[in-house]
Parts: C-alpha cells; structure tokens; sequence
C-alpha cells in the first residue's frame, strides 16, 4: 500500500507541475495543453513443460508432475504529457508491474520485472523525458531523459511490449522530414527485463551509441528502407578489474511493405552483421560462471530476416498469408567451454522482441537458431482478428547453445555439453516445432481482449540435452513431450 501511495503521489506531481506550467502560459500560448495516458493489463497464464520438456519427473523436485505454473502478471502506467510552450514539451510515466500472488519461487516478481522488480514488485519511473522540437525552426528535435526506444520491426530496438517494456536513459537527436528521418543517440539501458540479461549482478547497463536512418519510396510512399549502425559497449557483470569489456559494431539494413486495407504483396527484409568483439562473462546468453578473459576475443556474427505474403482487402475485412524466415549466425565452438577459444560467432541480441518473432512459447532468443514459418491472420473491422502460424525451429550450428529469454533456461546444448555428458560432438540440429493460434477482440478502440495457445514439439537437439545434460543421464525419454503455453489477456490503453 505504501508503494502504491507513493506511486499516485508522484503521478500527481507531475499532473500538477503540468497543471500550473499551463496556466502560467496560458496567456502567453493558447495552444498549451497537458494530457493523461495509461494502461492497465491483467493476463492469466499456464505454462505446461516449459521448464523440462517432460511429464514425469521434473529437474527441481523429482516429484511427479508436468510442471504446470500458473501465472498472473500485470502492468499498469500512468503517464502525463506536456506542452510547455516555445516547441518544449515533457513526458513521464510510472510503471507498476509483477505477478499476482507471487512468483515462480516464492518471490513477488522473478520473471517480469525490471532490476527493482526481480526481488519485489515495486514502482518505478518507466519513462520520463524532455523533448525541444523544431529546435530554431528547423526540423531538429532533441530528447533528453529516460525513454523507449522502437526501429522498424524490433529486430534490435524495441518497446518488448508483451512483457514490461524497455527504456534507455540518454539523448537523441532526430531530423524528421516529409519522408525521411535521422536518429542519432547515446543510450543506457536501464532494464532489459525476463531472465534474459537481467540486470541483478553490479553494473549490468550497456552504454550503446547509434544512428538510424530511414525513408519512404515507391509508388504511394508505402516501401520502408532503413540503414543503421549501433556501437554498444558490453556491462561489466562478473568482469574483474583489467579484464576488457566487449565493444560490439552492429551494421545493417531493411527493406519493407506492410500492407492494410488494400490488397497486394507485402514483405519484409533485413539483415545485419556484427564485429568488434565480445567478452563471454559480461554476456547475458552465458552463464555468469563463464570465464572471463583478460582480453575480449574477436566476433563476427550475422543475422537474416526475411519474410513475403500477400494481403486481400474486401469490405472491413483483411486476409493475409505470408512466408517468413529467420537466421542468426552460431558460434562454431562456444567460446565459454574453450578458454582458447579466441574468436565467436554467435550473433548478439541487443534489445529484441522476440516475442513477435520466435512464437508465442518464447522459448528461444535471436543467436544460434534458424526459424522457417508459414502464417495466416485474418481482421475484421479490426474488432476481431484471428492468426495462426507454425514454426520450425533449428540450430544454426550444431555445436552452440540457445537460452530462453522467458525462463532462463538453457534449450539446446553446447558443444561443451555434448562433449562432457556424451563423449562425443553435438550431431542434432532439430530444436523443434511450434504451433500458435491468436484470437484478439476490441471492443474498443482503447480496450481488448485478447488469447492464445501455443505447443511445442521438442526436436532431437532438446531431448539429447535434456537427456544427458546435468539431469538424469540415459533417460531416454527426458525431454521429448510437448509443452504448451495458454493465456488471456485483458487491457485497458487511453
């Protein structure tokens, strides 16, 4: 309660702050204002296997169960906006968010939080930034403060905004014409959010530097091109004084067209390389058992998008049907299991959603995994819309590993594992299936509800680790049954 006191008494801070910077001004601008955005959202989750692929004996208790989890996360922002006069405006926003009814463990928020939120589920300053606009009546805006941070479809940069979101304390520059923008900024995360890389050991921030450029071409304008270059300096976690940090070069570009409300062909094609070098122990993918490295060793990675469909328009109704495929590069020998090891090549995520990319079980991250994926969605009127989409997932090199962002846990061995629990080298690249179906419903604009199941079937990569890695060696069948995930959500945005 108290919490939740301070929470309402910071949002009318800055409610009122706005209230009297307008009435200040009001006879200086008429055109001053201040408004109110929020969003409330309740989910009901089950989770069935996600954790050991089994329905027998599971890796934490040995009792018999099919490691059913039942979870009820929430998130709730109150933001203000402001427009101060003279092209000045601000913005903050409050963020609550967790588990009802506690966690995984006992503790109030494990999986759903930002660094406050691992060990309880507090309020936290989510966003709350200064923007000039217009800066001398050109077309240079500048952004200073703590902010989300969103580039075309989130392959690198995105809002994660089926979890608790992403934001990035820094500043930016943006140069925005009629058909072209110019990004350039200096970032530091301040919540990478999940299991995945949370920010729980010392400094766990990354300083990233970036320029982003996009435009508009072909016929209409309806063609998205995009080139950028991001430098993110690797987090300190677990490095020793002297040990070097990874400085990592993200290079790349895309090319698409969405389409709604007419019909025709739409796609989707981007790519990026990595290079630089990485330091393992400062890297979230590893362990923080991994050793570090009094020098960071050299990294080339790549990663492919791609996708191409067709959309049919008639009436209120939208049918598409699309094609899609992902790549991003492996490391052919995981330099955390070979200290000699002086180069890798697995790809490095900076701050993806892989939930709209990797299906709906968000079992599996971007490095180290090749998706192939045929998907149908049709909207109506844009109250109800319902998708289906069926995934098959493999490694991109045998000998790497993949940990899911949603558990922690560690899908598919490395080459170290292979070597310690079986003697031998990976030989299986098959992480396995996915099935997704979506059924949303607005009822209105600002108000949804929204379901989904999805099932995996393991692959013979999954059961190999799970059948030998660290668990209960020669049982053959540990990791081969299907797991699923069911949720419904409802959410409330103005």
């Amino acid at each position: 309660m108290k919490r939740f006191g301070l929470f309402l008494l910071g949002f009318a801070a800055i409610v009122a702050a706005g209230s009297l910077a307008q009435a200040a001004m009001d006879d200086e601008d008429t055109d001053n204002k201040f408004s109110i955005h929020g969003e409330v959202r309740f989910r009901g989750e089950g989770w069935y296997n996600t954790t050991d692929f089994t329905d027998t004996d599971t890796a934490f208790d040995n009792t018999d169960t099919n490691d059913s989890i039942d979870l009820f996360p929430y998130r709730v922002r109150l933001a203000a906006a402001g427009d101060l006069g003279k092209d000045i405006w601000i913005y903050g926003e409050f963020q609550a968010a967790g588990v009802a009814g506690g966690g995984l463990f006992g503790e109030t928020d494990p999986l759903f939080g930002d660094e406050n939120e691992v060990f309880g589920g507090d309020v936290s300053l989510y966003q709350g930034y200064v923007k000039a606009k217009d800066i001398g009546d050109s077309v240079t805006d500048l952004s200073f403060g703590r902010m989300e941070v969103v580039f075309d479809r989130g392959l690198h940069f995105s809002s994660l905004d089926f979890y608790n979101g992403i934001s990035h304390d820094g500043v930016m520059a943006a140069w925005d014409w009629e058909d072209m923008g110019l990004h350039v900024f200096w970032l530091r995360n301040t919540e990478l959010n999940l299991i995945f890389g949370t920010p729980v050991f010392g400094d766990a921030a990354n300083n990233t530097l970036g320029v982003h450029w996009n435009t508009m071409v072909g016929a209409g304008d309806k063609q998205d091109v995009a080139a950028y270059i991001f430098y993110q300096i690797q987090n300190g976690i677990a490095i020793d004084p002297g040990q070097d940090r990874g400085k990592i070069y993200t290079i790349g570009g895309r090319w698409g067209r969405a389409m709604k409300g007419e019909t025709g062909f739409l796609w989707n094609i981007e790519a990026a390389i990595q290079t630089g070098d990485v330091q393992p122990c400062a890297n979230p993918l590893f362990p923080i058992t991994s050793p570090c490295l009094d020098s960071a060793i050299d990294l080339s990675a790549h990663v492919v998008e791609a996708a191409f469909g067709y959309n049919w328009h008639g009436g209120k109704t939208d049918q598409k049907i699309w094609v899609s495929g992902l790549l991003a590069s492996g490391d052919e020998a995981s330099a955390p299991t070979d200290p000699n090891d002086d180069e890798a090549d697995a790809f490095q995520p900076l701050y993806t959603d892989f939930h709209n990319r990797l299906g709906y079980m968000d079992l599996l991250n971007v490095t180290n995994v090749m998706s192939l994926s045929v998907g149908y969605k049709i909207n109506v009127d844009d109250r109800h819309i319902f998708g289906v989409q069926f995934y098959d997932f493999s490694k991109a090199e045998e000998n790497d590993l993949n940990v899911s962002p949603l558990t922690g846990v560690q899908i598919t061995p490395s080459q170290g594992d292979c070597l310690i629990f079986t003697g031998e080298e990976c030989e299986n690249d098959s992480i396995g299936q996915e099935l997704d179906l979506s059924y949303t419903y607005a009822m209105t604009n600002n108000f949804s509800f929204d379901t989904a199941i999805a099932y995996f079937n393991p692959g013979d990569a999954v059961e190999d680790h799970w059948s030998t890695f660290g668990l209960i060696p020669g049982e053959e069948d540990w990791g081969g049954d299907a797991a699923y995930r069911i949720y419904g959500q409802a959410r409330a945005r103005w």
